[in-house]
């Protein structure tokens, strides 16, 4: 029965590291977008130097903390099953910022159209 319920916690873990990924690369992708054409600025302070770089943003944006989510996947699947459920709660907390990130980036979409 443990590891059942251990297969599926993985299951769930693994649906919110992918959510949490897309999410990422979207915020990424319309950053991008809107600093470039002029719509808005990056406000984080340790990225907002280097969003003039589109390779250089890509790279520290977006394939590093997909690599670092994959990272951390792997060695979370092969932990015990409690672990993996307290993580499940921080996963969704980080799936719920990155919503409220996107709709920031959809309020001033919003505002082009």
């Amino acid at each position: 029965m443990a590891k059942l319920e251990g297969v599926s916690s993985v299951h769930i873990a693994r649906k919110y590291f992918i959510y949490i990924a897309l999410e990422n690369l979207l915020d990424m992708i319309l950053t991008l977008y809107a600093t470039i054409n002029g719509h808005g600025v990056e406000i984080n302070p340790l990225l907002s130097s280097i969003v003039q770089d589109p390779f250089l943003f890509v790279m520290i944006k977006g394939v590093i903390p997909t690599l670092l989510l994959i990272f951390v996947f792997l060695r979370l699947s092969a932990s015990n099953p409690e672990l993996i459920r307290k993580s499940i709660r921080y996963l969704k907390l980080c799936f719920c910022w990155y919503l409220m990130v996107l709709s920031t980036h959809i309020v001033w979409i919003s505002f082009l159209l």
